[in-house]
């Protein structure tokens, strides 16, 4: 065998390795990607008390800052996503451009609603005006029911259409935002109950195969 056919054939031999790899990473993409859809992200902080998961909210009827009706009665056809947020909250402002597009993004499966925590009703009302706020009801914190009140923005809340609270947390950027979503699809508030659910399954498959 001359030194030209070994030439050859370990430059075939390399391309198959590349086309190999390729493979194997768009398959390790997709695995990756099904993985961040389905599981919960981990990191939506549940600091504050409020209102609990798996507990039924009230229903609330009232004026939005614009003086609209805002109608927030249980049983609805589509959940409510509640995001907290405060004119004096410079972490707030910040999340408000993902914040828009992810009330959008959810727009089939949950109403969304900015919540004005803190300042006078002037102020949050500027301040919705400034950052376009108004494509969703924007909503006074004091207005709404004792339950609904919290401590601390910008938070989350995701109540599904029987009015019963799915998940909540801290939202200081996008995946925390998405990580509520998830939550409330999955009934896994993080993405180690998920993964422990997916692990006690398969061992009771494992178990249930090894019994017939």
């Amino acid at each position: 065998m001359n030194v030209s056919t070994l030439v050859v054939i370990s430059y075939v031999v390399l391309w198959i390795i590349v086309i190999v790899e390729a493979v194997l990473i768009i398959a390790l993409a997709r695995v990756v990607g099904r993985l961040a859809r389905k599981a919960p992200i981990s990191g939506a902080r549940v600091i504050d008390p409020g209102p609990e998961i798996g507990a039924a909210i009230e229903s609330w009827t009232g004026m939005d800052l614009m003086g609209q009706s805002v109608s927030l009665t249980f049983p609805r056809q589509r959940g409510v996503f509640l995001l907290y947020v405060s004119p004096h909250c410079a972490v707030c402002s910040a999340l408000l451009p993902s914040g828009k597009r992810f009330l959008k993004e959810i727009a089939a499966d949950a109403d969304g609603i900015w919540v004005m925590t803190l300042g006078q009703p002037e102020t949050q009302l500027a301040y919705a005006r400034e950052n376009a706020l108004m494509q969703h009801p924007v909503v006074a914190e004091s207005q709404l029911p004792p339950t609904w009140r919290l401590s601390g923005a910008p938070f989350g809340v995701w109540v599904d259409s029987t009015g019963i609270v799915r998940a909540k947390g801290m939202v200081d950027r996008r995946e925390h935002l998405e990580s509520l979503r998830n939550a409330a699809a999955t009934g896994h508030p993080s993405v180690q109950s998920y993964m422990s659910a997916v692990a006690e399954r398969e061992e009771q498959q494992r178990e249930q195969l090894a019994g017939s």
